[in-house]
Protein backbone atom coordinates (compact mmCIF):
# COMPACT_ATOMS: atom_id res chain seq x y z
CA UNK A 1 0.00 0.00 0.00
CA UNK A 2 1.56 3.38 -0.95
CA UNK A 3 2.28 5.54 2.02
CA UNK A 4 0.72 8.59 0.39
CA UNK A 5 -2.44 6.66 -0.53
CA UNK A 6 -2.65 5.22 3.00
CA UNK A 7 -2.31 8.68 4.49
CA UNK A 8 -5.09 9.89 2.20
CA UNK A 9 -7.29 7.03 3.39
CA UNK A 10 -6.50 7.79 7.04
CA UNK A 11 -7.25 11.46 6.47
CA UNK A 12 -10.70 10.53 5.12
CA UNK A 13 -11.36 8.42 8.22
CA UNK A 14 -10.19 11.18 10.57
CA UNK A 15 -12.50 13.67 8.82
CA UNK A 16 -15.32 11.11 9.17
CA UNK A 17 -15.94 11.08 5.42
CA UNK A 18 -15.86 7.26 5.43
CA UNK A 19 -15.87 4.54 8.06
CA UNK A 20 -12.58 2.64 8.61
CA UNK A 21 -14.10 -0.60 7.31
CA UNK A 22 -15.24 1.15 4.11
CA UNK A 23 -11.78 2.59 3.45
CA UNK A 24 -10.11 -0.79 4.03
CA UNK A 25 -12.51 -2.59 1.66
CA UNK A 26 -12.21 0.06 -1.08
CA UNK A 27 -8.41 0.34 -1.05
CA UNK A 28 -6.29 -2.38 -2.63
CA UNK A 29 -3.37 -3.60 -0.50
CA UNK A 30 -4.81 -2.37 2.80
CA UNK A 31 -5.88 -4.99 5.38
CA UNK A 32 -7.15 -2.82 8.21
CA UNK A 33 -7.70 0.80 9.32
CA UNK A 34 -8.12 1.16 13.09
CA UNK A 35 -7.22 3.50 15.93
CA UNK A 36 -3.98 2.76 17.76
CA UNK A 37 -5.93 2.58 21.00
CA UNK A 38 -8.25 -0.15 19.63
CA UNK A 39 -5.36 -2.12 18.16
CA UNK A 40 -3.56 -2.06 21.51
CA UNK A 41 -6.38 -4.19 22.95
CA UNK A 42 -5.23 -7.13 20.77
CA UNK A 43 -3.04 -9.84 22.34
CA UNK A 44 0.72 -9.42 22.24
CA UNK A 45 2.24 -11.33 19.35
CA UNK A 46 -0.81 -10.83 17.09
CA UNK A 47 -0.60 -8.68 13.97
CA UNK A 48 -2.65 -5.84 15.44
CA UNK A 49 -0.99 -6.10 18.85
CA UNK A 50 2.53 -5.86 17.41
CA UNK A 51 1.41 -3.11 15.00
CA UNK A 52 0.06 -1.07 17.92
CA UNK A 53 3.33 -1.53 19.81
CA UNK A 54 5.31 -0.36 16.78
CA UNK A 55 2.96 2.61 16.20
CA UNK A 56 3.38 3.70 19.82
CA UNK A 57 7.07 4.39 19.08
CA UNK A 58 6.20 6.99 16.45
CA UNK A 59 6.58 10.51 17.77
CA UNK A 60 3.33 11.69 19.36
CA UNK A 61 1.31 14.03 17.18
CA UNK A 62 3.35 13.24 14.06
CA UNK A 63 2.61 10.96 11.09
CA UNK A 64 5.07 8.16 10.45
CA UNK A 65 5.77 4.72 9.04
CA UNK A 66 7.17 1.70 10.87
CA UNK A 67 7.54 -2.08 10.45
CA UNK A 68 6.55 -5.26 12.33
CA UNK A 69 8.11 -8.73 12.35
CA UNK A 70 4.92 -10.05 10.75
CA UNK A 71 5.88 -8.27 7.55
CA UNK A 72 3.39 -5.41 7.86
CA UNK A 73 3.95 -1.75 7.10
CA UNK A 74 2.26 0.40 9.73
CA UNK A 75 1.33 3.91 8.55
CA UNK A 76 0.40 6.21 11.46
CA UNK A 77 -1.72 9.37 11.13
CA UNK A 78 -2.88 11.81 13.77
CA UNK A 79 -6.66 12.46 13.57
CA UNK A 80 -8.41 15.77 14.11
CA UNK A 81 -9.55 14.79 17.58
CA UNK A 82 -6.02 13.93 18.64
CA UNK A 83 -6.61 10.19 18.34
CA UNK A 84 -3.93 8.29 16.40
CA UNK A 85 -5.07 6.17 13.47
CA UNK A 86 -3.06 3.47 11.72
CA UNK A 87 -3.30 1.51 8.48
CA UNK A 88 -1.97 -2.03 8.20
CA UNK A 89 -0.52 -3.04 4.80
CA UNK A 90 1.20 -6.42 4.28
CA UNK A 91 4.49 -6.22 2.39
CA UNK A 92 3.44 -9.18 0.23
CA UNK A 93 0.60 -7.03 -1.16
CA UNK A 94 2.84 -3.99 -1.58
CA UNK A 95 5.95 -5.45 -3.21
CA UNK A 96 6.26 -8.19 -5.79
CA UNK A 97 8.45 -11.07 -4.62
CA UNK A 98 11.79 -10.97 -6.52
CA UNK A 99 12.84 -14.29 -8.03
CA UNK A 100 16.62 -13.66 -8.23
CA UNK A 101 17.10 -11.20 -5.36
CA UNK A 102 16.24 -10.75 -1.70
CA UNK A 103 14.16 -7.76 -0.56
CA UNK A 104 14.51 -6.76 3.09
CA UNK A 105 12.84 -3.98 5.09
CA UNK A 106 14.54 -2.95 8.32
CA UNK A 107 13.63 -0.77 11.26
CA UNK A 108 15.36 -0.37 14.63
CA UNK A 109 13.03 -2.96 16.19
CA UNK A 110 12.09 -5.30 13.35
CA UNK A 111 13.11 -6.64 9.98
CA UNK A 112 11.41 -8.72 7.33
CA UNK A 113 12.69 -10.17 4.08
CA UNK A 114 11.45 -12.32 1.22
CA UNK A 115 12.63 -13.40 -2.19
CA UNK A 116 15.43 -15.79 -3.21
CA UNK A 117 16.01 -18.13 -0.23
CA UNK A 118 19.68 -18.66 -1.14
CA UNK A 119 20.40 -14.99 -0.37
CA UNK A 120 18.72 -14.94 3.07
CA UNK A 121 22.00 -15.18 5.07
CA UNK A 122 23.71 -12.60 2.87
CA UNK A 123 20.85 -10.14 3.28
CA UNK A 124 20.87 -10.58 7.05
CA UNK A 125 24.61 -9.87 7.32
CA UNK A 126 24.52 -6.76 5.15
CA UNK A 127 24.86 -3.45 6.98
CA UNK A 128 22.45 -0.59 6.51
CA UNK A 129 24.09 2.37 4.79
CA UNK A 130 26.36 2.48 1.78
CA UNK A 131 26.22 -0.32 -0.83
CA UNK A 132 28.27 -3.33 0.30
CA UNK A 133 29.46 -6.75 -0.80
CA UNK A 134 28.96 -9.87 1.28
CA UNK A 135 31.08 -12.94 0.79
CA UNK A 136 32.42 -15.72 2.95
CA UNK A 137 32.03 -19.34 3.89
CA UNK A 138 28.49 -20.68 3.64
CA UNK A 139 27.01 -17.65 1.92
CA UNK A 140 26.53 -16.61 -1.68
CA UNK A 141 28.65 -13.69 -2.84
CA UNK A 142 26.22 -10.84 -3.20
CA UNK A 143 25.78 -7.09 -3.15
CA UNK A 144 23.34 -5.08 -1.05
CA UNK A 145 22.07 -1.54 -1.39
CA UNK A 146 19.73 0.24 1.03
CA UNK A 147 17.64 3.42 0.91
CA UNK A 148 15.65 5.02 3.73
CA UNK A 149 11.91 5.64 3.54
CA UNK A 150 11.33 9.34 4.18
CA UNK A 151 9.73 10.40 7.48
CA UNK A 152 10.39 6.98 8.99
CA UNK A 153 13.10 4.75 10.47
CA UNK A 154 12.48 2.06 7.83
CA UNK A 155 15.12 1.15 5.25
CA UNK A 156 14.51 -0.82 2.05
CA UNK A 157 17.43 -3.11 1.13
CA UNK A 158 17.91 -5.25 -1.97
CA UNK A 159 20.43 -8.08 -2.08
CA UNK A 160 21.42 -9.66 -5.42
CA UNK A 161 23.94 -12.38 -6.23
CA UNK A 162 27.17 -11.12 -7.72
CA UNK A 163 29.57 -13.95 -8.58
CA UNK A 164 32.08 -11.51 -9.99
CA UNK A 165 31.43 -7.96 -8.98
CA UNK A 166 32.53 -5.47 -11.70
CA UNK A 167 32.38 -1.76 -12.29
CA UNK A 168 29.28 -2.30 -14.37
CA UNK A 169 27.68 -4.05 -11.42
CA UNK A 170 28.56 -1.10 -9.19
CA UNK A 171 26.92 1.21 -11.68
CA UNK A 172 23.77 -0.85 -11.89
CA UNK A 173 23.52 -1.13 -8.11
CA UNK A 174 24.05 2.62 -7.71
CA UNK A 175 21.32 3.36 -10.25
CA UNK A 176 18.96 0.96 -8.48
CA UNK A 177 19.77 2.61 -5.16
CA UNK A 178 18.88 5.99 -6.63
CA UNK A 179 15.60 4.65 -7.95
CA UNK A 180 14.41 3.43 -4.57
CA UNK A 181 15.42 6.55 -2.63
CA UNK A 182 12.04 8.10 -3.27
CA UNK A 183 9.37 6.04 -1.42
CA UNK A 184 6.72 7.05 -3.90
CA UNK A 185 8.74 5.46 -6.73
CA UNK A 186 9.24 2.26 -4.75
CA UNK A 187 5.46 1.72 -4.76
CA UNK A 188 4.62 3.45 -8.03
CA UNK A 189 2.61 0.54 -9.40
CA UNK A 190 0.10 0.55 -6.54
CA UNK A 191 -0.13 4.33 -6.58
CA UNK A 192 -1.00 4.22 -10.26
CA UNK A 193 -3.70 1.59 -9.69
CA UNK A 194 -5.25 3.63 -6.89
CA UNK A 195 -5.22 6.80 -8.99
CA UNK A 196 -6.83 4.97 -11.91
CA UNK A 197 -9.57 3.59 -9.71
CA UNK A 198 -10.26 7.00 -8.18
CA UNK A 199 -10.47 8.49 -11.68
CA UNK A 200 -12.94 5.82 -12.78
CA UNK A 201 -15.08 6.40 -9.70
CA UNK A 202 -15.03 10.16 -10.32
CA UNK A 203 -16.04 9.70 -13.98
CA UNK A 204 -18.87 7.32 -13.03
CA UNK A 205 -20.07 9.67 -10.30
CA UNK A 206 -20.09 12.57 -12.77
CA UNK A 207 -22.09 10.53 -15.29
CA UNK A 208 -24.62 9.53 -12.64
CA UNK A 209 -25.06 13.13 -11.52
CA UNK A 210 -25.54 14.28 -15.12
CA UNK A 211 -28.09 11.53 -15.77
CA UNK A 212 -29.99 12.46 -12.61
CA UNK A 213 -29.93 16.13 -13.62
CA UNK A 214 -31.31 15.47 -17.11
CA UNK A 215 -33.96 13.06 -15.80
CA UNK A 216 -34.97 15.63 -13.19
CA UNK A 217 -35.41 18.31 -15.86
CA UNK A 218 -37.55 15.99 -17.97
CA UNK A 219 -39.69 14.92 -15.04
CA UNK A 220 -40.25 18.49 -13.83
CA UNK A 221 -41.16 19.61 -17.34
CA UNK A 222 -43.70 16.78 -17.64
CA UNK A 223 -45.04 17.37 -14.10
CA UNK A 224 -44.04 13.83 -13.20
CA UNK A 225 -41.81 11.94 -10.80
CA UNK A 226 -40.47 8.46 -10.08
CA UNK A 227 -41.36 6.21 -7.14
CA UNK A 228 -40.15 2.81 -5.96
CA UNK A 229 -41.65 0.45 -3.39
CA UNK A 230 -40.36 -2.83 -1.98
CA UNK A 231 -42.93 -5.38 -0.80
CA UNK A 232 -40.69 -6.35 2.10
CA UNK A 233 -40.70 -2.79 3.50
CA UNK A 234 -43.41 -0.26 4.24
CA UNK A 235 -41.38 2.66 2.90
CA UNK A 236 -41.63 4.21 -0.55
CA UNK A 237 -38.79 6.04 -2.30
CA UNK A 238 -39.89 9.26 -4.00
CA UNK A 239 -37.78 11.22 -6.44
CA UNK A 240 -37.54 14.99 -6.08
CA UNK A 241 -40.18 15.41 -8.79
CA UNK A 242 -42.62 12.96 -7.15
CA UNK A 243 -42.09 14.53 -3.74
CA UNK A 244 -42.73 17.99 -5.21
CA UNK A 245 -46.08 16.82 -6.65
CA UNK A 246 -47.17 15.85 -3.13
CA UNK A 247 -45.71 19.01 -1.56
CA UNK A 248 -43.38 16.91 0.63
CA UNK A 249 -40.11 18.78 0.13
CA UNK A 250 -36.99 16.94 -1.02
CA UNK A 251 -37.15 13.37 -2.30
CA UNK A 252 -36.24 10.30 -0.26
CA UNK A 253 -37.81 7.45 1.67
CA UNK A 254 -41.36 8.02 2.87
CA UNK A 255 -43.86 5.79 4.62
CA UNK A 256 -47.22 4.85 3.10
CA UNK A 257 -48.90 6.79 5.90
CA UNK A 258 -47.06 9.95 4.76
CA UNK A 259 -48.68 9.60 1.34
CA UNK A 260 -52.10 8.92 2.87
CA UNK A 261 -51.86 12.14 4.87
CA UNK A 262 -51.63 14.08 1.60
CA UNK A 263 -55.03 12.73 0.50
CA UNK A 264 -58.46 13.39 2.06
CA UNK A 265 -59.63 10.83 4.68
CA UNK A 266 -62.11 9.18 2.33
CA UNK A 267 -59.21 8.18 0.00
CA UNK A 268 -57.02 6.56 2.69
CA UNK A 269 -58.59 3.11 2.51
CA UNK A 270 -58.53 3.12 -1.30
CA UNK A 271 -54.79 3.91 -1.30
CA UNK A 272 -54.13 1.15 1.25
CA UNK A 273 -56.19 -1.39 -0.72
CA UNK A 274 -54.38 -0.54 -3.98
CA UNK A 275 -50.98 -1.32 -2.48
CA UNK A 276 -52.22 -4.50 -0.81
CA UNK A 277 -53.82 -5.69 -4.05
CA UNK A 278 -50.56 -5.00 -5.90
CA UNK A 279 -48.86 -7.80 -3.97
CA UNK A 280 -51.14 -10.22 -5.84
CA UNK A 281 -51.61 -8.69 -9.30
CA UNK A 282 -48.05 -7.25 -9.56
CA UNK A 283 -49.11 -3.79 -10.77
CA UNK A 284 -50.50 -0.56 -9.38
CA UNK A 285 -52.81 1.99 -10.99
CA UNK A 286 -54.14 4.50 -8.49
CA UNK A 287 -55.65 7.99 -8.77
CA UNK A 288 -56.38 10.15 -5.74
CA UNK A 289 -56.75 13.84 -4.87
CA UNK A 290 -53.88 15.57 -3.12
CA UNK A 291 -55.53 17.80 -0.54
CA UNK A 292 -52.32 19.68 0.34
CA UNK A 293 -51.68 20.71 -3.30
CA UNK A 294 -55.23 20.88 -4.62
CA UNK A 295 -54.36 18.52 -7.47
CA UNK A 296 -55.12 15.01 -8.67
CA UNK A 297 -52.27 12.48 -8.60
CA UNK A 298 -51.99 9.27 -10.63
CA UNK A 299 -49.55 6.48 -9.69
CA UNK A 300 -48.68 3.78 -12.21
CA UNK A 301 -46.15 0.99 -11.75
CA UNK A 302 -45.38 -2.68 -12.04
CA UNK A 303 -43.15 -5.31 -10.45
CA UNK A 304 -39.59 -5.64 -11.79
CA UNK A 305 -36.19 -6.90 -10.63
CA UNK A 306 -33.57 -4.46 -9.35
CA UNK A 307 -30.36 -5.19 -11.35
CA UNK A 308 -28.17 -3.93 -8.50
CA UNK A 309 -29.61 -6.04 -5.66
CA UNK A 310 -31.60 -8.71 -7.51
CA UNK A 311 -34.66 -7.96 -5.36
CA UNK A 312 -38.14 -7.59 -6.84
CA UNK A 313 -39.49 -4.07 -6.35
CA UNK A 314 -42.37 -2.01 -7.66
CA UNK A 315 -41.33 0.98 -9.73
CA UNK A 316 -43.31 3.51 -11.70
CA UNK A 317 -44.18 7.11 -12.35
CA UNK A 318 -46.31 9.68 -10.57
CA UNK A 319 -48.25 12.16 -12.71
CA UNK A 320 -50.23 15.35 -12.12
CA UNK A 321 -53.54 14.57 -13.88
CA UNK A 322 -55.49 17.57 -12.59
CA UNK A 323 -56.17 18.92 -16.10
CA UNK A 324 -57.40 15.53 -17.28
CA UNK A 325 -59.69 15.16 -14.27
CA UNK A 326 -61.14 18.63 -14.86
CA UNK A 327 -61.73 17.78 -18.52
CA UNK A 328 -63.51 14.55 -17.52
CA UNK A 329 -65.68 16.49 -15.08
CA UNK A 330 -66.59 19.00 -17.82
CA UNK A 331 -67.53 16.14 -20.15
CA UNK A 332 -69.70 14.51 -17.50
CA UNK A 333 -71.37 17.83 -16.76
CA UNK A 334 -72.03 18.41 -20.46
CA UNK A 335 -73.47 14.91 -20.82
CA UNK A 336 -75.73 15.49 -17.84
CA UNK A 337 -76.99 18.78 -19.30
CA UNK A 338 -77.63 17.05 -22.61
CA UNK A 339 -79.56 14.25 -20.93
CA UNK A 340 -81.61 16.77 -19.00
CA UNK A 341 -82.39 18.72 -22.16
CA UNK A 342 -83.42 15.58 -24.08
CA UNK A 343 -85.61 14.34 -21.25
CA UNK A 344 -87.21 17.73 -20.93
CA UNK A 345 -88.24 17.76 -24.61
CA UNK A 346 -92.01 17.26 -24.86
CA UNK A 347 -91.98 15.02 -27.93
CA UNK A 348 -90.01 11.88 -28.70
CA UNK A 349 -86.32 12.54 -29.30
CA UNK A 350 -83.31 10.31 -30.07
CA UNK A 351 -79.66 10.98 -30.95
CA UNK A 352 -77.63 8.61 -33.16
CA UNK A 353 -73.90 8.60 -33.85
CA UNK A 354 -72.17 8.49 -37.25
CA UNK A 355 -72.39 4.68 -37.32
CA UNK A 356 -76.16 4.69 -36.74
CA UNK A 357 -75.93 3.60 -33.12
CA UNK A 358 -78.21 5.02 -30.45
CA UNK A 359 -76.58 7.49 -28.04
CA UNK A 360 -79.40 9.23 -26.12
CA UNK A 361 -83.22 9.15 -26.11
CA UNK A 362 -86.00 10.41 -23.92
CA UNK A 363 -88.84 8.58 -22.28
CA UNK A 364 -91.38 9.83 -24.84
CA UNK A 365 -89.37 8.23 -27.68
CA UNK A 366 -89.35 4.81 -26.01
CA UNK A 367 -93.02 5.04 -25.01
CA UNK A 368 -94.38 6.23 -28.35
CA UNK A 369 -92.51 3.52 -30.28
CA UNK A 370 -93.20 0.80 -27.70
CA UNK A 371 -89.51 0.10 -27.14
CA UNK A 372 -89.25 0.57 -23.37
CA UNK A 373 -87.69 -2.84 -22.81
CA UNK A 374 -85.59 -2.86 -25.98
CA UNK A 375 -83.62 0.38 -26.23
CA UNK A 376 -80.12 0.60 -24.85
CA UNK A 377 -76.96 2.65 -25.71
CA UNK A 378 -75.42 1.42 -28.95
CA UNK A 379 -78.72 -0.02 -30.22
CA UNK A 380 -78.47 -0.23 -34.07
CA UNK A 381 -80.88 1.97 -35.98
CA UNK A 382 -81.69 -0.76 -38.50
CA UNK A 383 -82.62 -3.18 -35.71
CA UNK A 384 -85.04 -0.65 -34.28
CA UNK A 385 -86.64 -0.20 -37.70
CA UNK A 386 -87.13 -3.96 -38.07
CA UNK A 387 -88.51 -4.23 -34.53
CA UNK A 388 -91.15 -1.58 -35.25
CA UNK A 389 -91.80 -2.46 -38.93
CA UNK A 390 -95.26 -3.83 -38.15
CA UNK A 391 -96.39 -0.65 -36.39
CA UNK A 392 -94.66 2.21 -38.19
CA UNK A 393 -94.01 3.39 -41.70
CA UNK A 394 -90.51 4.64 -42.44
CA UNK A 395 -89.15 7.06 -45.06
CA UNK A 396 -85.52 8.22 -45.60
CA UNK A 397 -84.19 11.48 -46.92
CA UNK A 398 -81.91 11.09 -49.96
CA UNK A 399 -79.37 13.63 -48.68
CA UNK A 400 -79.05 13.03 -44.93
CA UNK A 401 -79.62 10.14 -42.64
CA UNK A 402 -83.01 11.16 -41.32
CA UNK A 403 -86.19 9.20 -40.80
CA UNK A 404 -89.89 9.97 -40.40
CA UNK A 405 -91.86 7.52 -38.26
CA UNK A 406 -95.65 7.46 -38.40
CA UNK A 407 -97.43 5.42 -35.77
CA UNK A 408 -100.22 3.27 -37.14
CA UNK A 409 -102.37 3.51 -34.05
CA UNK A 410 -102.16 7.23 -33.37
CA UNK A 411 -101.30 8.60 -36.80
CA UNK A 412 -98.57 10.77 -35.27
CA UNK A 413 -95.28 11.17 -37.17
CA UNK A 414 -91.80 11.90 -35.71
CA UNK A 415 -88.45 12.66 -37.36
CA UNK A 416 -85.10 11.37 -36.09
CA UNK A 417 -81.67 11.99 -37.59
CA UNK A 418 -77.89 11.63 -37.28
CA UNK A 419 -75.12 14.23 -37.42
CA UNK A 420 -73.62 13.12 -40.75
CA UNK A 421 -74.83 12.40 -44.30
CA UNK A 422 -75.51 8.77 -45.23
CA UNK A 423 -76.12 6.80 -48.40
CA UNK A 424 -79.44 7.59 -50.18
CA UNK A 425 -82.01 4.88 -49.83
CA UNK A 426 -85.55 4.36 -51.01
CA UNK A 427 -88.57 4.53 -48.77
Amino acid sequence: MPKRAAQTALRMVSQKQLAPSQVASMTSGLDAVVTVRDAAQSPAGSRLGDAAAAAAKVAAGEPGTTLTTHGDLVIVWQGRQGEALMALAPLSATFSEPSSARLMLRSPDAQFSFGAASLADSATRAAVGAPSIQSGEGIVRSGTACAPVSSSAVNVCVTAARPAFSAADWLRLTIFSLLIIAPSLAILGLTHRLSKRQTQMLVQSTRNEESDRILGLVMRGAQAGYWEWSQSADSIYLSDGASALLKMGAGGLRSLDDIKERAPPEAHQRIHDAFEKARTINWIHLTFPCASAGTWIEMRGSLSKDPATGQEVFGGIMLDVTDRKKAEERVRAAEQRLRSAIEGFAGPFALWDSRERLLYWNRAFATDFGLQDTLRPGFPHQTMVIARAGRTSVSRSPSFFSMSHCLENSGRCFSTGSSRPSRPSSA
